[in-house]
């Protein structure tokens, strides 16, 4: 699942993210699954999707986790790769 919520088109992780996987934990869910992330900037389906590629994404999805866990909620990153459909222009 994508939800082209990186407006920056960098790839990292936001208040967006918070706020939304936040929501989900705030509301009893226990397993927090983010978006699809890209591995790679190149295997992004569009220029607004997530990505952990380097170590300044890790640092971007920081408060999110802990935020989420805080909650007591679980994070999981979705790993992805569009493969042939990636267009990150």
């Amino acid at each position: 699942m994508c939800t082209y919520s990186c407006e920056a088109r960098d790839g990292r992780a936001g208040a967006w993210h918070l706020h939304h996987l936040g929501s989900f934990a705030a509301g009893g869910f226990g397993l927090i699954v983010t978006e699809a992330t890209a591995v790679s900037p190149e295997g992004r389906i569009s220029p607004q999707d997530a990505g952990i590629w380097d170590d300044a994404h890790v640092d971007a999805w920081r408060p999110t986790t802990a935020f989420v866990r805080s909650l007591g909620g679980a994070p999981v990153i979705q790993l992805a790769h569009a493969g042939n459909k990636a267009g990150s222009r």
